[in-house]
């Protein structure tokens, strides 16, 4: 297993850091990315250059504001997508997350199949597509239901995956959000589907969502890695939250190196 770690575009400083942790790779937001100013992408650039990374995958791949249901704007949805595969084709991008609860919720008054049907046609028609024309798979996130109103679990995700039937439309396993009647069987389960996974502590009593991981008792991390490997999986990126992120990826870095 290969190990990135998701972190903002905005903050090139970050970069080495990550270096240091002796990751794999780094995981930006692709919305930060697409919509930064030349001069902040050339900083980026440059601290992923220097440190030797590659920018292999993003999260947070589309907007609250180009809704995939109510309001959907294809041409709209293609031009940004465009905007940030094009910087991200420079840098290494392979894979993005389709997480994007904002952008795929189901609205207020349309039913559940038409929601669906919704997302189809926009991973199918324009996500799929334009992705793929820059070599990148897309893989769809299960969210927890808190943070969005469809596609709650894996099994979900991958009936998603196979309606829009794209070669380059996966399924991502998010070990914060897998819901608590799914365990690592239903990764494996999965397999064939499952292109990525997000790794975190799930929980924190340090007012803070989730946390980088630092504990190897605290979760069976590597249950959950080795179940990732087994359904085909070959990156793994920390998403989470921390207080000291030169000190915490550290810690996490080795944490996961040594599973």
């Amino acid at each position: 297993m290969r190990y990135g770690v998701c972190i903002p575009p905005t903050k090139p400083e970050q970069v080495r850091f990550v270096k240091e942790a002796g990751l794999d790779y780094v995981e930006a937001n692709f919305i930060d990315l697409a919509r930064m100013d030349d001069d902040a992408f050339a900083a980026w650039e440059q601290a992923l250059s220097e440190n030797g990374l590659k920018m292999e995958a993003g999260y947070c791949l589309v907007p609250g504001e180009l809704p995939l249901t109510v309001g959907y704007d294809p041409k709209a949805l293609e031009a940004y997508l465009r905007a940030g595969l094009k910087r991200g084709y420079k840098l290494g991008l392979k894979r993005v997350s389709f997480g994007s609860g904002w952008a795929r919720r189901l609205p207020d008054g349309m039913e559940y199949t038409e929601g669906v049907r919704c997302l189809i046609r926009a991973l199918r028609d324009v996500i799929g597509p334009v992705c793929a024309e820059y070599g990148v798979t897309v893989c769809i996130e299960p969210l927890r239901f808190g943070e969005c109103n469809m596609i709650n679990s894996l099994r979900e995700g991958a009936m998603l995956a196979a309606a829009v039937n794209r070669d380059n439309v996966k399924l991502l396993a998010d070990i914060y959000h897998m819901k608590p009647d799914e365990t690592y069987d239903d990764i494996r389960f999965l397999k064939g589907v499952i292109r990525h996974g997000h790794i975190s502590q799930p929980f924190s009593d340090r007012g803070i969502k989730r946390e980088f991981p630092s504990d190897p008792d605290a979760v069976d991390y590597k249950g959950f890695v080795d179940a990732l490997e087994e359904a085909g999986a070959e990156t793994c990126s920390v998403e989470a939250a921390c207080i000291d992120f030169p000190a915490e990826i550290v810690t996490a870095g080795r944490l996961l190196k040594n599973l």
